[in-house]
């Protein structure tokens, strides 16, 4: 019997997309070294929400994230890439749509 797929061809997965975080309350979150690939964290609020070292945000949403610091978002912006598989908002393009901080 012969195999569907011969050795030298290859199989691409979709990317199983995380959306259990929208409109998440993440104040003061300790999300260094965390893995957001394919998360949607569109409206998350992110005040005080440390990320750094992040292993990957690949195709992760951040659209109308809330209280992200301008640090935080400097950082993201470095390391962006690729689009949320259900979304299809490119992660570069949803860190522009952030919600402003909060002025106190």
């Amino acid at each position: 019997m012969e195999s569907a797929v011969r050795p030298s061809e290859s199989i691409t997965a979709h990317p199983e997309p995380v959306e259990g975080l929208r409109n998440a309350k993440l104040e003061n979150a300790n999300l260094s070294g965390a893995n957001l690939r394919y998360v949607n964290l569109g409206g998350a609020a992110l005040q005080g929400a440390q990320l750094t070292n992040l292993i990957s945000i690949e195709g992760a949403d951040f659209t109308d994230v809330s209280d992200l610091s301008d640090e935080a978002y400097e950082y993201l912006n470095s390391i962006t890439s690729g689009s949320h598989p259900s979304t299809f908002r490119q992660t570069a393009q949803s860190l522009k749509y952030r919600a402003a901080p909060e002025k106190t």
